[in-house]
């Protein structure tokens, strides 16, 4: 807690002391940090305030019924006008004791986010801003003046994408980013691949986590410098410590699920996941087969645009979004001839069934990837 969070006892409307105007119906106390919890309750103590979020709608949500029911409500970040300037609060706890009916928030408030009220929110959730240049999305193409993290390569992949309403994706993009847009359509893709070499920079290959499938739902964004990159919606692997270390240290919204793939002798590629959702098993199949030969995609073509990212976005923390990036080869791409896909991927995070095939799908046969460390934006 910074030296800027207060400590607001009794009903909503009585306060200790007066220091700073209202911010939505409370004033703030300018003083030295004070216990969160009284100092017997040794439960309220391990919860961790400044990690949660403060929902506030005009009224506490949740029933204030029984002796102590604590009510914790969660949002990435709340934001409240106050005359000409916005400030986001963040971390709060909301705990009602039915005999007294008292009421105690934590709320820090975060003055390295105060800014002027410029609609520059309400303009970073807009189609309107300028999306990134031929020449930003090519600039990306060369090697950063780093040194790798890691190394893997990516082999087979299927790369199926469905054309999507760019507001659908902008509501689910969290702040400081903006939908990339190909001729004023966005894009949702399933990628079914398999994971192979995968080692630290600083090692050799890691027995059973170097090896593992992937399949992951994403779309293109971004962020307000102008760099456009990829915002995975869930990452699904079969390698239960590749999952937990890749959201440690990456922040991805990684899953573990179970997956299967062969490749026959016409090269036909067989790959089958699936995962717990809803309590219930729900599997999905794939099956593809390059066709023609292979060639890497032009630039300014849809292909160009949806393959050829070199930037991923992460968000490491509520409103904190990290940048990574990684460096291989152009993506040799070729025709595929898809027998089976599923598009229940799409739906299972949160997203509309998709009632067509998909409007692009091309296979590559893979490339070697250095894998370069994360940014704080």
């Amino acid at each position: 807690m910074d030296s800027n969070s207060a400590l607001i006892s009794g009903k909503p409307d009585q306060f200790r002391r007066k220091s700073f105007p209202f911010i939505g119906g409370f004033r703030f106390e300018k003083s030295p940090p004070v216990r969160a919890v009284e100092p017997d309750d040794r439960d309220l103590r391990k919860l961790k305030l400044q990690r949660r979020a403060l929902h506030w709608n005009g009224e506490f949500n949740g029933s204030m019924n029984g002796d102590c029911e604590r009510k914790v409500i969660r949002q990435n970040e709340l934001v409240r006008t106050i005359g000409r300037e916005q400030v986001a609060l963040s971390g709060a706890l909301a705990c009602a004791d039915s005999s007294d009916k008292r009421l105690r928030l934590l709320v820090r408030v975060r003055l390295n986010r105060i800014k002027k009220c410029s609609n520059n929110h309400e303009k970073s959730k807009t189609m309107d801003t300028i999306q990134p240049t031929l020449q930003q999305r090519q600039a990306l193409q060369t090697r950063p003046d780093d040194r790798p993290v890691m190394f893997q390569s990516w082999r087979k992949l299927l790369f199926l994408h469905w054309k999507i309403d760019p507001e659908l994706i902008q509501r689910r993009l969290p702040r400081g980013l903006t939908v990339d847009t190909f001729d004023g359509a966005a894009w949702i893709g399933v990628v079914p691949f398999l994971m192979r070499k995968i080692r630290p920079s600083w090692s050799s290959q890691v027995p059973y986590i170097s090896n593992f499938l992937e399949l992951n739902v994403r779309t293109y964004a971004f962020n307000e410098d102008g760099t456009p990159g990829v915002w995975f919606f869930s990452l699904t692997a079969n390698r239960w410590l590749a999952v937990m270390l890749a959201r440690k240290l990456f922040g991805l919204p990684y899953v573990w699920g179970k997956m299967f793939a062969s490749v026959d002798d016409a090269g036909a590629v067989h790959y089958r996941t699936s995962q717990f959702r809803d309590e219930q098993r729900r599997t999905m199949e794939f099956e593809y087969q390059p066709q023609e030969t292979a060639s890497p995609s032009e630039p300014g073509t849809l292909d160009f645009f949806l393959v050829e990212r070199y930037i991923l976005f992460s968000e490491t923390r509520p409103g904190e979004i990290a940048t990574g990036q990684v460096h291989h080869p152009p993506y040799r791409v070729q025709p595929v001839k898809v027998n089976a896909f599923s598009s229940l991927p799409v739906e299972l995070d949160g997203f509309p069934s998709m009632q067509t095939p998909p409007e692009h799908m091309v296979y590559s046969e893979g490339v070697d990837v250095e894998v370069f460390g994360l940014k704080s934006s």
